[in-house]
């Protein structure tokens, strides 16, 4: 039997303030391995910074001011094409 979340509580953490499509926003956004830096300028020049978890595992994160969802969606297709599993995605509050 699937268990239904509640769409609040999936909700919890994210930005308070809504987002419009064609305004500019800060995401993060976590890959499973290393991406080298020279790819910062395909992926709308985010900052990469990656980290070895205890475990082994390389995560890169991919951080910066985007100019529109349009934008994101971009980054998360060269992504997919260089098949780089993407694990999260998320808008950074203004000012943080």
């Amino acid at each position: 039997m699937q268990t239904v979340v509640p769409f609040p509580s999936m909700m919890d953490g994210l930005c308070a303030t809504p987002a419009g499509i064609d305004t500019p926003a800060t995401y993060r956004i976590w890959v499973r391995g290393s991406l080298a830096s020279d790819w910062s300028e395909r992926l709308a020049g985010m900052s990469l910074r990656i980290r070895r978890r205890r475990d082994g595992v390389v995560i890169t994160r991919l951080e910066g001011e985007l100019l529109d969802q349009a934008v994101l969606a971009g980054v998360i297709n060269t992504l997919f094409e260089l098949q780089v599993p993407l694990l999260a995605v998320k808008r950074v509050p203004t000012g943080r």
